[in-house]
């Protein structure tokens, strides 16, 4: 990590202990900026890490309350739930091992949280909102679904899933996320979810009143109606 980028994690990390010690939930981690031409634009060689707010996640088919500040998108992803600790100098063996359950995932992000720069971006968890979870199901390592994919907004629907935005196998986008946190000076625990970065190059906004559903082949489909908080 560059000292710029390292600092801002630092100052995202200290978020997540201060809300943690107010008493929200753990829940995990997710992969942001994953799409190559933003990573370009921004300067950066690959995705990072962000935390997942544990007093948003909902399940399936739940609504969910927008703030009236709030400018929501809906994007399409697969959640990965840890079984047991994984750190940076395990191997795609162990990583996938450490793999106990999958999940098709809406991740809600908010754009009208104010960031003017990467640092920025990087401190408020990349925009992170609120998490949709689907049912969950046994892991497998090849996850290449993009062709199986679709998101959509009521009768909105976004551009086909990127095979390059799919991880092609599990074990990878665990190391992945385990390398960053040890970077950072943390470590993938039993219990924590991952987000494994969008499948569309560009989210679809959602507004109070509007579905969004997203499926993902023989992963299943997961769904939320937005609200007005």
């Amino acid at each position: 990590m560059t000292s710029l980028i390292g600092d801002a994690m630092t100052e995202q990390l200290q978020r997540l202990d201060a809300r943690i010690a107010a008493g929200m939930p753990r829940l995990g981690w997710k992969v942001g900026i994953n799409v190559p031409e933003v990573q370009q634009q921004v300067g950066l060689t690959h995705a990072l890490v962000g935390w997942l707010d544990g007093e948003r996640c909902y399940g399936s088919g739940d609504s969910v309350p927008l703030s009236a500040s709030a400018k929501v998108h809906a994007e399409v992803e697969l959640c990965v739930r840890i079984g047991s600790a994984v750190d940076a100098h395990s191997d795609r063996a162990h990583a996938l091992a450490a793999v106990d359950a999958l999940a098709p995932a809406l991740e809600l992000v908010d754009y009208g949280i104010r960031a003017q720069d990467l640092p920025g971006v990087i401190r408020c968890s990349m925009f992170q909102y609120a998490t949709v979870l689907g049912s969950w199901q046994p892991p497998r390592a090849d996850i290449a679904i993009a062709a199986d994919v679709t998101l959509r907004v009521d009768d909105v629907h976004a551009a086909p899933a990127r095979e390059e935005l799919v991880p092609g196998h599990l074990g990878d986008l665990v190391l992945f996320v385990a390398q960053q946190l040890a970077a950072a000076g943390r470590e993938l625990q039993p219990g924590d979810l991952i987000l494994s970065g969008c499948f569309v190059a560009k989210a679809l906004p959602l507004r109070a009143g509007q579905s969004a559903e997203a499926r993902l082949g023989d992963f299943g489909s997961v769904s939320c109606h937005a609200t007005q908080s």
